[in-house]
């Protein structure tokens, strides 16, 4: 081996090394966040659910269900509180809409500095009826 090649091998191996690491932290960081984005849609659909169903009358006996809104965005908030995840539930007309937003940190990446990352919901449910007043 020549004097001026010494060394050589060292530096593709710590490049080649790099690289590797780069790619292995966006491949498990960037599932790890898709993971993340997928449970606050999750959440948001659920509590959408949750408020669709918060319906007063009987309609199962051939009565009107009737959406009591502030049934509706009480039992989001519960299913928001319960899952650990912040939103906001907004009810417009016959539009349940809930935002969600989780928040997500790398593993791998965070050691070249990409740091949190709130990553976000959204979820509709659509009633047949809106109920404003009290529950009957």
């Amino acid at each position: 081996m020549r004097r001026n090649e010494r060394g050589s091998v060292t530096l593709w191996a710590v490049i080649i090394t790099t690289a590797v690491l780069m790619i292995v932290g966006l491949v498990v960081d960037g599932g790890s966040q898709l993971r993340a984005t997928q449970r606050a849609d999750q959440v948001a659909r659920e509590a959408a659910r949750a408020a669709g169903q918060a319906i007063s009358g009987d309609p199962i006996l051939g009565r009107p269900g009737l959406v009591d809104v502030s049934r509706g965005r009480q039992a989001a908030a519960a299913y928001l509180s319960a899952a650990g995840v912040a939103g906001d539930v907004h009810v417009e007309g016959t539009t349940i809409t809930v935002d969600t937003r989780v928040s997500w940190s790398p593993v791998i990446l965070s050691a070249i500095g990409v740091g949190s990352v709130t990553v976000t919901g959204s979820a509709q449910a659509e009633t047949k009826q809106v109920y404003q007043g009290a529950p009957r």
